[in-house]
């Protein structure tokens, strides 16, 4: 039995002493890569405010062209407006032109009528002095 405690005491510490080795290979591995991480990282710090004011810009580009957007959809609902009130006026006119085109037509057919009657009383006169004149 005491052979078999120091076959698993030293399988332990072998177990034990490979561990560790892979957990300083770890370490090492790691302080590489943060260190070629390093490099990186101060080149993102420079280049991070300049991709910053980028983006400000272009975002107050895209705020100036919203409000022009906006005031160009203000001025289409006046020139809208605009036409429907012209569009109500031309209506009324129309409406306006038709009453007087309707009055001027009863007119029309009164004058037409009272010429005809005066047409006649000027034919009979006419006619009448014609043959009084003819009789002497």
């Amino acid at each position: 039995m005491d052979t078999l405690n120091t076959l698993f005491l030293g399988l332990s510490t072998l177990a034990i002493v490979v561990l560790v080795v892979l957990v300083v290979c770890a370490l090492v591995d790691l302080r590489k890569a943060i260190r070629s991480a390093r490099p990186f990282m101060e080149a993102a710090e420079k280049s991070l405010p300049a991709a910053i004011g980028e983006v400000n810009l272009a975002l107050k580009s895209l705020r100036d062209v919203t409000d022009e957007a906006i005031a160009i959809m203000r001025d289409i609902r006046e020139i809208s407006g605009a036409v429907s009130a012209v569009g109500g006026n031309v209506r009324r006119v129309s409406e306006n032109v038709k009453r007087l085109s309707d009055e001027v037509e009863d007119i029309t057919c009164a004058v037409s009528g009272r010429v005809s009657g005066i047409k006649a009383g000027v034919r009979v006169a006419l006619s009448i002095i014609e043959k009084g004149l003819w009789k002497k």
